[in-house]
């Protein structure tokens, strides 16, 4: 055999290792054996890290040497006899008995060592192939080292392997038989990436026999990188380090059995101590250092160096020494620290976990680190471990990971003994299974007993009282808080103006959302009379200042102070789960108050920005009011879509009710009959509802939907009692505002629809919104329907003021009613041009807002297709001279229209008639993007917003043929 045949021969597991380097490696030491075979005395030294192929290299050298004519005697040395005197001559010589007692005389045991040599060499040359040189005993070593000083009469060349890694105690012999000027050193380092490249590329070839777990590819095309290219060949080479043995054992099955023994068999050869650290650094993971690896292993911080260092020679951790690097050591791959931490047993892993836990906590590391290490050990009942588990269960409900925060506080119950601190951790279990799943009344229900048996923490108690609200158990709700207060009584508080600060909380809170039952949790007095000054609320914690925000709101108090302290609470309150009870208040405080452009933007922000969270209980209760929103103003697409999210995280399949399940079906009914699919709306009410909605605030929309259904459906008697319940019960709770529930105009449109005009102007002579621009689309909604009860003669004013309130909250779908019935009032005063021009205007956004059934409405008095000739009154007024005369802000609008152009005038009547651009730049015969540039124009000149907002009528005569 050649020495480039014996290169290219030499196998990893079973694979052909086709590589340039190791093939010049073994042609080198061939070349050094056939001068030894001509008379000149040769010792090699194979060393490098475990499993670079010393051994085979050796192995190959025995082979090729026999092929030559040499006698070779081998024997690998053993750990354990490294204690035996002359234990690796005996295996060399095979001669048990050979040498006398460890007192002999080296070179009386070098003279029988050479006897025996020359007696199997029968005339030939003698290679003598150590593997594992480093474990010698003593007395072998000595007898080598004069072998390879000794001229002798028979042809010898000495080759051993030394792994550097090892824990080998003849370290200073060694290094005198290494510092032979005549010793040949080679050493294997790992293979690089083009040669991991290789591999791969040969890796369809002969296997050798082997475990049938590490048989076949290492993974199909497309896994792991094995896709082929450098790529690949960079992560097989990242994960081993360019260990050859491991490269081999991921080619031939992955990170399966023969990885995890062929990772394992390396850190075992580097020595027991390089095992503790390894064992430590698989615990710690991305927390190992040195300092902490040298406290958990009991190692010395240089022992713990020397032995990370031989671990990262031999591709099994990656580390740099270098102070300027702050990472600690870590494994290549993660299939080699489990291979690691399930080497060392059961007791041995808990043990170290826990240790590792508590070295953490020591050293103030991150709770959650913390946690990790006690959710793979299980439970340690010691004082720190509840609190450590209850931050690292709060850090990872932030991080949206519910399950992992209930896995956290399911062992920090499991780590107490029985006690307060037990059934907090209950009541938090609770809380947090609120948040995953927020329509289930199970968990909360569970944990009242703890509460009474005061084994639960009094904040805890507080938040249970509160979930025991939101789920409608308004008796066990009391009962507890009953419990609470008469704890604090008796001194029993820990921390009394806490307490009280909580109790304040739910009072509000019951009076809020649940008025009906408020007087069973503080006293009866109205809202209006029972909370301070919006400028006190800056001295309270955010969720009294956003409950007492909406408290002011409900009770008719909306003023610009109040909306600011609102929006504040929003800005502060940040993106923390527990920040939830804040926020909904807060939110709605701007809903109830008509500031629908801002509720979106900040419902928006809380929903899709970046710090948004993906928790049931957040984005359905957020949601639920983005919905409302949306519907408020006229996007009944978006509002349908949000409110059915919403729906099926807080009913769920539960038949429960609960506040944010009532609030979220009312306003997904109102959609359902506004775009005329009383089907729908009809089936959601279906559900049999608990008496104790109707004592809460979402039960007053849910009346106020199943009334509008009712007189969507011909049912105005059914209709009139729902609307005149929800002005009961808003009149006695001291929240009579138009702005939570319109029931005044409702009930108006039922009353006209019995024929009872009269009491229809009635209901509406005492609607305070009618005159208060600060709750503008309540105001507009009044201002409609004052107009339905009035002459025809009248309602164009009130229309007119009512489109413009409308207007200027936003609500799109409600103006596109008022258009609706402008068209209507014009059609009876003989205006059709006007008529059609406002019926075309309703129809465009009421198609806009997918309002099917206004649409439907309007399609009679739709204007004919543009094609056909109109006359100059069809452009915007001069069939009917100056217009009806009884417009209200008319005169303001001509004002404005008078400081356009010519050509702005043209495209502004058009605009105001419902035409779009493009049919506008086709009837002037202009091009789409001057259509555009004067629309720009005349929105800035008349200071307005948006196409809505234009006049319906404008006093001018447009000129024939424009």
């Amino acid at each position: 055999m050649t020495p480039d045949q014996l290169g290219r021969t030499v196998r990893f597991g079973g694979l052909l290792l086709l590589l340039a380097e190791r093939a010049h490696t073994v042609g080198r030491l061939a070349v050094w054996l056939d001068s030894a075979n001509r008379g000149t005395p040769f010792t090699g030294m194979i060393s490098g890290p475990v499993g670079m192929g010393k051994t085979l290299l050796l192995h190959k050298l025995e082979e090729h040497a026999a092929a030559n004519g040499f006698a070779v005697l081998g024997a690998s040395c053993q750990r354990t006899e490294q204690d035996r005197p002359y234990a690796a001559l005996h295996r060399l010589l095979d001669g048990a008995g050979l040498f006398r007692a460890p007192a002999e005389e080296a070179r009386d045991a070098t003279r029988r060592a050479l006897q025996a040599i020359g007696q199997r060499a029968g005339g030939r040359s003698v290679l003598l192939g150590i593997d594992d040189l480093q474990y010698a005993d003593p007395q072998s070593l000595r007898c080598l080292y004069h072998l390879a000083h000794q001229v002798t009469s028979v042809p010898l060349a000495v080759v051993w392997t030394w792994d550097q890694t090892g824990e080998g105690r003849a370290a200073p012999l060694l290094e005198e038989l290494t510092s032979r000027p005549a010793t040949h050193r080679l050493r294997l380092g790992p293979i690089s990436v083009p040669d991991v490249a290789e591999l791969m590329d040969d890796r369809s070839g002969p296997r050798d026999g082997g475990d049938s777990a590490d048989s076949g590819d290492a993974c199909d095309d497309g896994e792991r990188g094995c896709a082929g290219g450098d790529s690949a060949a960079d992560a097989y080479h990242a994960l081993s380090g360019g260990n050859p043995l491991l490269v081999a054992a991921l080619l031939r099955g992955g990170d399966g059995p023969g990885f995890r023994r062929a990772a394992l068999a390396c850190v075992r050869r580097a020595g027991q101590s390089a095992v503790r650290v390894a064992r430590s650094v698989a615990v710690l993971r991305e927390h190992a250092t040195v300092h902490r690896l040298s406290r958990l292993s009991g190692s010395s911080i240089p022992a713990v160096r020397d032995a990370v260092r031989k671990l990262t020679a031999a591709g099994v951790l990656e580390w740099s020494d270098r102070p300027e690097e702050a990472e600690g050591p870590r494994f290549r791959h993660p299939a080699a620290a489990d291979a690691v931490l399930q080497d060392a047993g059961q007791r041995n892993r808990t043990r170290l976990r826990h240790d590792a836990a508590r070295l953490l906590h020591l050293e103030g590391s991150p709770t959650t680190a913390i946690a990790d290490q006690l959710l793979a050990a299980g439970p340690l009942r010691e004082d720190w471990v509840p609190s450590a588990l209850q931050d690292a269960a709060a850090r990872a409900l932030t991080a949206d990971q519910v399950s992992l925060s209930l896995r956290y506080l399911h062992l920090m119950r499991a780590s107490c003994p029985d006690g307060p601190a037990r059934h907090t951790a209950t009541a938090r279990i609770a809380a947090v299974n609120w948040l995953r799943s927020p329509g289930d009344p199970g968990p909360t229900r569970a944990a009242k007993s703890p509460v009474l048996r005061d084994e639960v923490a009094p904040d805890a108690g507080w938040a249970m009282a509160e979930l025991l609200l939101w789920h409608l158990r308004f008796t066990d709700a009391e009962e507890v808080v009953r419990h609470l207060r008469a704890r604090e009584r008796e001194g029993h508080a820990p921390d009394p103006g806490a307490h009280s600060a909580r109790s304040e909380a739910l009072q509000l809170l019951a009076a809020v959302s649940y008025p009906g039952v408020a007087a069973r949790f503080g006293p009866s007095a109205g809202l209006g009379s029972r909370w301070p000054e919006a400028t006190a609320l800056a001295t309270h914690p955010p969720m009294l200042r956003a409950r007492l925000a909406l408290a002011r709101v409900l009770s008719g108090q909306t003023d610009g102070h109040t909306v600011a302290q609102a929006e504040q609470v929003l800005q502060d309150g940040g993106f923390s789960h527990a920040s939830l009870g804040n926020l909904t208040p807060a939110l709605l405080s701007l809903v109830y108050a008509d500031q629908l452009d801002s509720a979106v933007l900040w419902c928006d922000r809380f929903l899709n920005g970046p710090s948004s969270h993906d928790l049931p209980a957040w984005r359905s209760l957020i949601g639920s009011i983005s919905a409302l929103v949306s519907f408020r103003q006229g996007h009944l697409d978006r509002a349908r879509e949000e409110a059915e999210k919403s729906l099926g995280c807080l009913a769920g399949e539960s038949p429960d009710w609960n506040s944010g399940s009532a609030l979220t079906l009312a306003t997904l009914a109102e959609v359902h009959t506004a775009v005329g699919d009383r089907d729908r709306a009809a089936e959601l009410f279906s559900r049999p509802v608990p008496a104790a909605l109707f004592a809460t605030r979402p039960g007053l929309h849910y009346l106020h939907a199943r009334g509008r259904l009712h007189l969507a459906s011909g049912r105005a008697r059914a209709a009139l009692n729902d609307f005149l319940a929800c002005g009961e019960r808003m009149a006695a709770w001291d929240m009579d505002t138009p702005s939570l529930v319109p029931w005044r105009t409702a009930a108006a449109e039922a009353w006209l629809e019995l024929g009872e005009r009269g009491q229809a102007r009635k209901v509406l002579e005492t609607n305070a919104a009618l005159g208060d621009a600060r709750l503008p689309r309540a105001q507009g909604l009044g201002l409609r329907g004052l107009a339905a009860a009035s002459d025809v003669q009248e309602r164009l004013p009130v229309l007119e003021k009512a489109l413009h309130a409308l207007q200027q909250s936003g609500d799109r779908y409600q103006a596109a009613e008022t258009l609706a019935d402008l068209s209507e009032t014009y059609q009876a005063l003989g205006d059709k041009a006007k008529a059609r021009t406002a019926a075309r205007r309703a129809r465009r956004i009421a198609e806009s807002c997918r309002a099917d059934r206004l649409c439907s409405t309007l399609v009679s008095t739709a204007v004919p297709p543009l094609a056909a000739s109109e006359p100059n009154g069809a452009l915007g007024g001069a069939e009917s001279g100056s217009g009806t005369g009884s417009g209200t802000g008319t005169g303001a609008a001509d004002d404005k229209f008078a400081r356009l152009s010519e050509s702005e005038r043209r495209v502004a009547v058009l605009a105001a008639q419902g035409y779009t651009n493009r049919e506008i730049s086709e009837k002037l015969h202009v091009t789409l993007s001057t259509v555009e540039q004067h629309l720009t124009r005349v929105y800035r000149k008349m200071r307005i917003r948006k196409r809505d907002e234009l006049p319906t009528e404008f006093r001018i005569d447009v000129p024939q043929g424009c």
